[in-house]
């Protein structure tokens, strides 16, 4: 069963004022979801994608932009604006 839900750190912006890099906030926003606490995840997120790539990508000067991959059972959809969404696979 599919079910899309934009996760992210309840205490953070989901705009670029947060000062935590998107490749964080999708290992915080899928640990959240598990129940698991991050650094538990195996695999690693860069066994899926290069997080300073990532990083990089969505830096705060990123005006419009879209990427998905998958990892760990979900597709995580990551925009310009900082959304992190998740979808489970």
């Amino acid at each position: 069963m599919n079910c899309n839900t934009s996760l992210s750190d309840p205490t953070e912006s989901q705009s670029h004022t947060t000062t935590r890099p998107i490749s964080e906030r999708v290992i915080r926003a899928v640990a959240s979801h598990e129940g698991r606490d991050p650094l538990d995840l195996e695999p690693p997120l860069y066994d899926a994608i290069n997080p300073e790539s990532l990083d990089a990508l969505f830096k705060q000067d990123t005006v419009d932009g879209r990427l998905t991959f998958e990892w760990q059972g979900y597709r995580i959809d990551v925009t310009a604006d900082g959304s992190v969404d998740l979808t489970k696979r």
